[in-house]
């Protein structure tokens, strides 16, 4: 899984963490032992809900993206968190 991402109508109901709790499952079911994920800068709602549920700011990332004609930089929070079947 690359991305994910809750309807703004469907936010503040618990979605988001059923959803992560079980990337986190699959992630351990797959052999890894610790999980990371990215987080815009700026999403306090997110970083907040994710420290709140076991992750934990590890640093900051950055992406390269197109922004009309011209490239652009996103600077994300890089997330961490030990996971287990």
């Amino acid at each position: 899984m690359s991305q994910l991402f809750v309807a703004a109508a469907a936010r503040r109901r618990g979605l988001g963490q059923v959803l992560l709790a079980d990337a986190e499952r699959r992630i351990a079911l797959s052999g890894h032992d610790e999980a990371w994920l990215t987080v815009v800068r700026g999403n306090d709602q997110a970083r907040g809900s994710n420290e709140r549920h076991g992750w934990r700011r590890d640093g900051l990332a950055t992406i390269e993206i197109e922004h009309g004609s011209r490239p652009d930089v996103l600077y994300l929070w890089r997330f961490a968190k030990t996971v287990t079947c």
